[in-house]
């Protein structure tokens, strides 16, 4: 019998999820027993504490438009483990992705015969299904998003044509280091030898750590600021809102160029590309029945907080307006950041809760309270939102 699609997802969710970082060669003794996959594929290989999902979508988007076969790999998932794993920005089907577990599932009991004690996470299975998935159906070309960090992530496995860190900044401190010098080393070492590697805008000790790391590689290194400059109206224009979003598409663009020996693409289907990514959650409009509109945001760390207030503030500024502000966080600390953003501009607040992996809407609303005295605070369990 053939494994359903609800039983492949309810083996990967009874994993255990990171408690630490794996090792490359982790995932490299599994894909031997699949036939080593990961050999056929080209890989753009992504990394960066915020942007690198967005700077995904948008080469994705680019070589799509350019005609070109293209496989997305990217993570977390929104709503179905199936949108991890794209071609052409189509899901994989249900079916498809339990034929692909199955295979990698079958592949891990044979890999811990021979190897004692050998364990896989949920990601470093998912990771192993991509590489399947995208050699068998033949993509010219693979987006693939880091996990977190970059030098013991299971993607750094895979060989890559070129390297995109796309920010650096405070996240994952307990995995990756106390400040932004050891965060930019484990991010940096996704950089390989002789492969190119674009970057987005650093500070200037981050930059420091990654530009070391290319000349260690002897790496070229394309940066936005050296092309493109200060001035956000020299940036490509993208599809998606915010100043962030454009030094983003600059990095998208010189990757497109860096690689334009081996995949052309015409200056058409950039700016095609660009105007037409969409990536949910990241200031994503929805219209509401009432004419009103709700706004998705995925801000989740001190960085993206101050993306998130400059998007805030453009807002009240075109509508004349505050909003009201609904949240839900998975940590304190992550939470501490984007209520002191948001919390100067809201109507309201709106705590919900998030679960038992995630912060109670009471706590969140008593941390709310503090920061943002003047204004209503709500407070939304998990069972109101089924009412």
């Amino acid at each position: 019998m053939r494994l359903s699609y609800e039983t492949a997802l309810a083996h990967l969710e009874s994993l255990r999820v990171y408690s630490g970082l794996s090792r490359p060669s982790q995932i490299g003794k599994l894909l031997e027993f699949l036939g080593q996959p990961e050999r056929s594929l080209r890989c753009i290989h992504i990394a960066g504490t915020n942007g690198k999902g967005s700077v995904a979508a948008m080469l994705e988007s680019i070589y799509r438009h350019a005609g070109y076969r293209v496989g997305l790999y990217t993570s977390p998932h929104l709503v179905d483990w199936v949108e991890r794993i794209q071609i052409n920005r189509q899901c994989t089907s249900p079916e498809a992705f339990a034929t692909v577990c199955e295979e990698v599932f079958n592949a891990v009991q044979r890999a811990q015969a021979k190897h004692w004690g050998l364990y896989f996470t949920p990601f470093e299975l998912l990771t192993a299904c991509a590489c399947v998935y995208f050699s068998r159906q033949q993509v010219d070309l693979a987006i693939i998003e880091t996990g977190i960090g970059g030098r013991l992530d299971p993607t750094n496995y895979l060989g890559k044509l070129l390297a995109v860190i796309t920010s650096i900044g405070l996240d994952h401190e307990s995995l990756l280091g106390p400040d932004l010098a050891h965060i930019a080393a484990e991010k940096a070492a996704i950089i390989a030898p002789q492969i190119p590697v674009v970057v987005g805008q650093l500070e200037p000790q981050p930059y420091a750590v990654v530009c070391g790391y290319a000349w260690a590689n002897a790496a070229l290194l394309y940066s936005v600021e050296d092309v493109f400059g200060l001035d956000k109206d020299a940036y490509p224009n993208v599809s998606l809102e915010g100043d962030h979003q454009r030094i983003n598409a600059g990095s998208a663009t010189l990757a497109v160029r860096a690689l334009q020996e081996w995949f052309p693409v015409e200056q058409a289907a950039i700016h095609q590309g660009l105007m037409a990514t969409h990536w949910a959650g990241r200031w994503q409009r929805l219209a509401l029945e009432d004419g009103k509109e709700l706004i998705l945001e995925a801000a989740h760390n001190a960085q993206g907080a101050i993306y998130l207030e400059q998007l805030i503030q453009l807002e009240i500024k075109q509508r004349g307006t505050r909003p009201h502000i609904c949240v839900g966080f998975l940590g304190e600390s992550r939470a501490q950041a984007i209520l002191a953003a948001v919390a100067p501009y809201a109507q309201s607040i709106s705590c919900i809760d998030m679960g038992p992996q995630g912060l109670s809407a009471r706590d969140c609303a008593d941390m709310a309270q503090c920061i943002a005295k003047p204004i209503p605070i709500n407070i939304i369990e998990v069972n109101d939102l089924f009412v």
